[in-house]
């Protein structure tokens, strides 16, 4: 048996992945659509806080070096 307690009780709503990542709900919900992974729970929409990170990392730019 699995014990997803602890997982699913870090589980952020749009409002909470909005203010990770420095954004409106608006734009979150745009993220979504283009790619921002997110979990279904009935009708509410919740995201896992490795996935928010992920999401920042792979979109990480580094700038060149002279």
């Amino acid at each position: 048996m699995c014990d997803t307690t602890t997982e699913t009780s870090s589980l952020r709503d749009k409002r909470q992945a909005a203010k990770f990542l420095g954004c409106s709900r608006g734009a979150v919900e745009r993220l979504m659509r283009s790619g921002l992974p997110y979990v279904k729970v009935g009708k509410l929409v919740r995201f896992k806080p490795g996935d928010l990170a992920d999401f920042v990392e792979q979109r990480r730019v580094v700038a060149g070096r002279c």
